[in-house]
């Protein structure tokens, strides 16, 4: 009972700063709308916790608050020990002081699992280890996330509000894979107020705390999804020229990959050991060979090369936007992300056929923000074929995806067709 008053009290309390930090007044949505996609994000993380912990093997999501109680437990022991642990450096041997707490942590050798831990062993200085007020508290620092890309979208957009608030509240994958306690609740966390602080960046407001913010959350992403990172700094670069120089942002945004490519397969060349393509090929092994599943994606084998790996992208790009097929459904989550992939599928094909694209502003940041998506769809499609880490690790980027389509549709023109209307009908505040 007193579990239930305390995620209670903290739903509430959290509420109460959303309705009067600047952060999120600033945004221009309403308190009822703010506080509505607030109370959306928290309880879809309950949701996940209950659906993970009851329903599907949630040992992830269990584990990411029951080991970092280890770390918290420490506190009583020695508070310098507690602080090492949040803070100090990890995968490495353990002074011996520290060895019989650091025995028992299985990430202690995985940086990324452990970064989790760390922010989990700090929200059990408050949580007395109650899981579902650690749901609440990542249900809050996702909708942070959500509304920095909001903040971000609507800057360039400011005509599209519906639109917007359709992708980051309205897709049902990324509300529920990123809201709960997992590294997607954080990478939407960083990748929101990155591209928050980056946009004010490049609008010169406050450079320098800008920057601070922006390096912190770097870090943290970096330690937390280091691929996806080194991706999103891809599509910073290339947002951040094209602002400046948008006349051919789509062939200035290739051109920035071809090189990145190029620069990366000749380090690769002359230094071995930080080849990405031995990388894909490590993780394609790790993945598909070590820990093969009856039910999993057949992937076709990808030899350490860039002709190998741009032989098999295609194809990973597929896999990670449309799978699992109704061939490969095989349960009601399944079958729900089959069919919402499906919807997203004519969603891009009819945003292409009736599509505004020369009525848009701001194509370049459109543009950075699907290559972004395309590529680090792409490269995770290169070796994941469990479909539950498939349909996880594609969240955060569907929207950026989804975005892309979504503004680029003409959907006025669409429901004209479809009621074979002369006249148009009016056009709604938003949309």
């Amino acid at each position: 009972m007193l579990g239930i008053i305390l995620v209670i009290l903290y739903t509430f309390l959290l509420a109460y700063l959303v309705s009067k930090s600047s952060f999120f007044i600033q945004s221009g949505l309403s308190k009822p709308l703010l506080l509505l996609g607030y109370l959306a994000k928290v309880s879809m993380a309950i949701l996940y916790g209950i659906v993970s912990i009851y329903f599907i093997d949630g040992a992830d999501t269990i584990n990411f608050v029951n080991q970092p109680r280890l770390i918290y437990n420490t506190l009583y022991v020695n508070p310098l020990y507690y602080l090492e642990l949040v803070f100090g450096p990890n995968a490495y041997k353990p002074p011996s002081y520290l060895y019989e707490y650091v025995l028992p942590l299985d990430a202690w050798s995985d940086v990324r699992t452990y970064t989790i831990y760390r922010i989990s062993a700090l929200i059990h200085l408050i949580s007395d280890g109650n899981y579902y007020i650690h749901a609440v508290i990542w249900g809050f620092l996702s909708f942070t996330g959500a509304i920095g890309l909001y903040r971000t979208f609507i800057h360039y957009f400011p005509q599209y509000t519906i639109r917007i608030l359709v992708v980051l509240f309205g897709l049902p994958s990324v509300m529920f894979w990123t809201s709960g306690v997992h590294k997607e609740g954080i990478t939407l966390f960083c990748t929101g107020l990155i591209c928050y602080h980056f946009c004010q960046i490049l609008q010169k407001q406050q450079l320098k705390k800008r920057l601070f913010y922006l390096l912190l959350l770097v870090l943290l992403l970096g330690l937390l999804r280091p691929h996806y990172c080194l991706l999103l700094l891809v599509m910073l670069l290339c947002w951040g020229i094209t602002s400046y120089w948008s006349k051919y942002a789509l062939a200035k945004i290739v051109g920035i990959y071809v090189l990145g490519i190029a620069l990366v397969t000749i380090v690769g060349q002359i230094f071995p050991q930080y080849s990405i393509f031995d990388r894909i090929n490590y993780l394609y092994w790790y993945y598909v060979t070590y820990h093969a599943n009856p039910d999993d994606i057949p992937l076709g084998k990808v030899a350490p090369t860039l002709v190998s790996t741009l032989q098999h992208s295609p194809n990973a790009l597929f896999n990670m936007l449309f799978q699992p097929t109704v061939f490969r459904a095989n349960s009601a989550l399944q079958w729900f992300s089959c069919l919402e992939m499906l919807f997203y599928g004519v969603l891009m094909l009819v945003s292409v056929v009736f599509n505004q694209y020369k009525k848009l502003p701001h194509k370049h940041f459109l543009w950075a923000c699907l290559f972004f998506a395309a590529s680090y769809l792409t490269f995770m499609g290169l070796f994941t074929d469990t479909i539950g880490t498939l349909v996880r690790y594609r969240a955060n980027v569907l929207l950026f995806w989804v975005f892309f389509f979504v503004m680029l549709g003409d959907w006025g023109r669409v429901q004209n067709s479809i009621f074979k209307q002369k006249a148009p009908n009016p056009k709604i505040e938003g949309f």
